[in-house]
């Protein structure tokens, strides 16, 4: 997993689990409404903040 402070709210993560000719890195929207955590967040749309990403 790789984080980069200019995209606070996107990981990019290496899904192993992928068919080997398309494994790599991929965007993943950590404030994806869908995700278990969100709820202790704000609402969809918002950013997540430097401070925030030591909360997380």
């Amino acid at each position: 997993m790789k984080f980069d402070f200019e995209r606070l709210n996107k990981l990019q993560v290496y899904f192993t689990s992928d068919d080997e000719d398309v494994q790599g890195f991929r965007r993943v929207l950590a404030t994806d409404s869908s995700d278990a955590y969100m709820d202790a967040w704000l609402p969809a749309g918002h950013t997540i903040g430097y401070e925030h990403t030591f909360v997380h």
